[in-house]
């Protein structure tokens, strides 16, 4: 996460958002789609790597322009009540996947999902 926000410090942090979720795009695709083992392991370290430069991007975009600096932990808050209440029902969609349909299809939904720029 360290080097992620050092990119984004001196690239831009819209330019490095904008590749992590191309990158979490792509590796969720890889994932579905992978042949073997080896494939997948290097696809779901594509996807870790994508998930960290989004987690710290989103924060640092939170922190300097939603909100004012009195009040700086509501950016964290509000992002991580809004992650638990999706967690609840993510969990549900993934269970129901794996029992009624093929496993790639709980990676590729999130291709879509990063289709749609921010």
């Amino acid at each position: 996460m360290l080097p992620l926000g050092l990119l984004g410090d001196r690239f831009g942090r819209k330019t490095v958002l904008l590749a992590s979720l191309c990158l979490f795009a792509a590796g969720s695709a890889a994932c579905a789609a992978s042949p073997s083992t080896g494939a997948f392991i290097a696809a779901r370290l594509l996807l870790g790597l994508a998930g960290a430069g989004l987690i710290v991007m989103s924060f640092a975009t939170c922190d300097r322009c939603s909100f004012a600096r009195t009040s700086a932990r509501v950016p964290s808050g509000s992002w991580r009540r809004r992650r638990s209440s999706r967690c609840r029902s993510v969990r549900f969609l993934g269970g129901w996947l794996l029992t009624h349909a093929w496993w790639g299809w709980v990676f590729l939904i999130n291709v879509p999902v990063a289709a749609r720029r921010p």
